[in-house]
Protein backbone atom coordinates (compact mmCIF):
# COMPACT_ATOMS: atom_id res chain seq x y z
CA UNK A 1 0.00 0.00 0.00
CA UNK A 2 1.49 3.25 -0.77
CA UNK A 3 1.34 6.26 1.62
CA UNK A 4 -0.83 8.88 0.97
CA UNK A 5 0.33 11.65 -1.24
CA UNK A 6 -1.13 15.19 0.57
CA UNK A 7 -2.39 17.51 -2.45
CA UNK A 8 -3.51 21.13 -2.91
CA UNK A 9 -6.69 21.59 -4.77
CA UNK A 10 -8.47 25.23 -4.85
CA UNK A 11 -6.02 26.22 -2.26
CA UNK A 12 -7.19 23.41 0.39
CA UNK A 13 -4.82 21.10 1.31
CA UNK A 14 -6.48 17.85 0.96
CA UNK A 15 -4.86 14.65 2.94
CA UNK A 16 -4.74 12.52 -0.39
CA UNK A 17 -4.37 13.15 -3.93
CA UNK A 18 -7.23 10.83 -4.46
CA UNK A 19 -9.27 13.08 -2.30
CA UNK A 20 -7.91 16.30 -4.43
CA UNK A 21 -9.46 14.55 -7.57
CA UNK A 22 -12.55 13.49 -5.83
CA UNK A 23 -12.98 17.32 -5.03
CA UNK A 24 -11.72 18.32 -8.87
CA UNK A 25 -13.94 15.88 -10.26
CA UNK A 26 -17.00 17.30 -8.29
CA UNK A 27 -16.22 20.91 -9.02
CA UNK A 28 -16.01 19.53 -13.00
CA UNK A 29 -19.64 18.64 -12.26
CA UNK A 30 -20.10 21.63 -11.16
CA UNK A 31 -21.83 19.72 -7.51
CA UNK A 32 -21.25 21.80 -4.56
CA UNK A 33 -18.94 20.48 -2.03
CA UNK A 34 -17.26 20.98 1.22
CA UNK A 35 -14.34 19.00 2.24
CA UNK A 36 -14.43 17.32 6.32
CA UNK A 37 -17.83 19.16 6.83
CA UNK A 38 -18.61 17.59 9.96
CA UNK A 39 -17.49 15.81 12.83
CA UNK A 40 -19.59 12.33 13.66
CA UNK A 41 -18.64 10.14 16.58
CA UNK A 42 -16.25 8.02 15.17
CA UNK A 43 -16.22 9.14 11.77
CA UNK A 44 -15.24 12.78 9.82
CA UNK A 45 -16.74 12.27 5.95
CA UNK A 46 -14.07 13.55 3.68
CA UNK A 47 -17.11 15.19 1.46
CA UNK A 48 -20.75 16.95 1.99
CA UNK A 49 -21.60 16.95 -1.60
CA UNK A 50 -24.42 18.51 -3.09
CA UNK A 51 -25.57 16.26 -6.64
CA UNK A 52 -28.67 18.15 -7.93
CA UNK A 53 -30.50 15.06 -9.40
CA UNK A 54 -30.03 13.13 -5.52
CA UNK A 55 -32.69 14.14 -3.13
CA UNK A 56 -30.76 14.37 -0.37
CA UNK A 57 -26.63 15.57 0.43
CA UNK A 58 -24.10 13.01 -0.24
CA UNK A 59 -21.43 12.55 2.59
CA UNK A 60 -18.52 10.74 0.67
CA UNK A 61 -15.91 8.52 2.21
CA UNK A 62 -12.10 8.02 -0.01
CA UNK A 63 -10.81 4.92 -0.20
CA UNK A 64 -8.40 4.03 -2.38
CA UNK A 65 -8.03 -0.39 -1.67
CA UNK A 66 -11.92 -0.60 -0.78
CA UNK A 67 -13.56 -3.89 -1.35
CA UNK A 68 -17.41 -4.71 -0.94
CA UNK A 69 -16.56 -7.52 1.66
CA UNK A 70 -14.03 -5.28 3.99
CA UNK A 71 -17.00 -4.23 6.27
CA UNK A 72 -14.59 -1.87 8.81
CA UNK A 73 -15.03 1.27 6.74
CA UNK A 74 -18.50 0.48 6.20
CA UNK A 75 -19.34 -0.39 9.75
CA UNK A 76 -17.76 2.98 10.91
CA UNK A 77 -20.11 4.69 8.80
CA UNK A 78 -23.29 2.78 10.12
CA UNK A 79 -22.63 3.47 13.32
CA UNK A 80 -21.73 7.31 13.42
CA UNK A 81 -25.21 7.33 12.37
CA UNK A 82 -26.68 4.95 15.16
CA UNK A 83 -27.22 1.62 13.14
CA UNK A 84 -28.11 -0.87 15.03
CA UNK A 85 -24.47 -3.19 15.67
CA UNK A 86 -23.79 -5.52 13.11
CA UNK A 87 -23.76 -9.69 13.85
CA UNK A 88 -20.22 -9.76 13.87
CA UNK A 89 -19.97 -7.12 16.27
CA UNK A 90 -22.48 -8.07 18.27
CA UNK A 91 -21.96 -10.79 21.97
CA UNK A 92 -23.09 -13.91 21.74
CA UNK A 93 -26.29 -13.16 24.03
CA UNK A 94 -27.08 -9.57 22.16
CA UNK A 95 -30.15 -10.24 20.51
CA UNK A 96 -29.68 -8.83 16.42
CA UNK A 97 -32.10 -6.07 14.95
CA UNK A 98 -34.82 -7.38 12.37
CA UNK A 99 -34.78 -6.24 9.06
CA UNK A 100 -38.04 -3.73 10.38
CA UNK A 101 -35.38 -2.26 12.44
CA UNK A 102 -32.62 -1.61 9.85
CA UNK A 103 -35.54 -0.14 7.25
CA UNK A 104 -36.23 2.40 10.17
CA UNK A 105 -32.60 3.30 10.50
CA UNK A 106 -31.78 3.54 6.56
CA UNK A 107 -35.50 5.54 6.31
CA UNK A 108 -34.31 7.99 9.01
CA UNK A 109 -30.92 8.70 7.37
CA UNK A 110 -30.62 12.83 6.62
CA UNK A 111 -27.80 11.31 3.79
CA UNK A 112 -26.89 9.27 0.82
CA UNK A 113 -23.78 7.50 1.99
CA UNK A 114 -21.02 7.11 -0.21
CA UNK A 115 -17.76 5.55 -0.18
CA UNK A 116 -15.48 6.17 -3.37
CA UNK A 117 -12.63 4.53 -5.02
CA UNK A 118 -10.10 4.74 -7.31
CA UNK A 119 -12.55 5.42 -10.49
CA UNK A 120 -16.13 5.98 -11.49
CA UNK A 121 -17.64 3.07 -12.15
CA UNK A 122 -19.48 0.14 -9.80
CA UNK A 123 -17.41 -2.91 -10.57
CA UNK A 124 -15.47 -5.28 -9.16
CA UNK A 125 -12.83 -6.01 -11.45
CA UNK A 126 -10.72 -3.79 -13.79
CA UNK A 127 -12.97 -3.11 -17.20
CA UNK A 128 -12.62 -0.64 -19.87
CA UNK A 129 -13.51 2.31 -18.15
CA UNK A 130 -11.24 1.63 -15.25
CA UNK A 131 -8.10 0.56 -15.50
CA UNK A 132 -7.96 -0.22 -11.08
CA UNK A 133 -10.59 -1.61 -8.82
CA UNK A 134 -12.80 -1.19 -6.93
CA UNK A 135 -15.04 2.05 -7.86
CA UNK A 136 -17.67 3.92 -6.16
CA UNK A 137 -20.40 1.99 -3.92
CA UNK A 138 -23.56 3.27 -2.06
CA UNK A 139 -24.64 2.34 1.35
CA UNK A 140 -27.77 1.47 1.93
CA UNK A 141 -29.53 -0.51 4.72
CA UNK A 142 -27.31 -3.45 5.48
CA UNK A 143 -24.81 -3.98 2.75
CA UNK A 144 -23.40 -2.36 0.10
CA UNK A 145 -24.23 -2.02 -3.62
CA UNK A 146 -22.07 -1.28 -6.10
CA UNK A 147 -23.88 0.68 -8.50
CA UNK A 148 -24.04 4.31 -10.20
CA UNK A 149 -25.00 6.73 -7.73
CA UNK A 150 -25.79 9.07 -10.72
CA UNK A 151 -28.13 9.22 -13.13
CA UNK A 152 -27.12 7.63 -16.08
CA UNK A 153 -28.34 10.53 -18.56
CA UNK A 154 -25.51 12.07 -16.59
CA UNK A 155 -22.95 9.25 -18.15
CA UNK A 156 -21.53 11.81 -21.25
CA UNK A 157 -20.85 14.78 -19.06
CA UNK A 158 -19.20 11.93 -16.37
CA UNK A 159 -16.37 10.31 -17.99
CA UNK A 160 -14.55 13.42 -19.56
CA UNK A 161 -15.31 15.17 -16.07
CA UNK A 162 -13.35 12.52 -14.14
CA UNK A 163 -10.47 12.60 -16.72
CA UNK A 164 -10.39 16.63 -16.37
CA UNK A 165 -10.39 16.00 -12.54
CA UNK A 166 -7.58 13.31 -13.07
CA UNK A 167 -5.25 15.56 -15.59
CA UNK A 168 -5.35 18.82 -12.83
CA UNK A 169 -4.42 16.83 -9.67
CA UNK A 170 -1.67 14.82 -11.60
CA UNK A 171 2.08 15.28 -9.74
CA UNK A 172 3.84 17.90 -11.63
CA UNK A 173 7.59 18.42 -11.10
CA UNK A 174 8.54 21.17 -9.47
CA UNK A 175 10.26 23.87 -12.15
Amino acid sequence: MHAAIPTIYQGIRFRSRLEAKWACFFTEMCWPWEYEPIDLPGWIPDFAVRVPELDRMVLVECKPAFRAEDRGAQIKIEQAFGAPLPEELRKPWEKGADSEVWDAWADSLPYELMIVGTGLFPCEEPSEYSNTSPCVGRLFQRGFAWWPWYPMALFPLIVPAWARATNTTQWRAPR
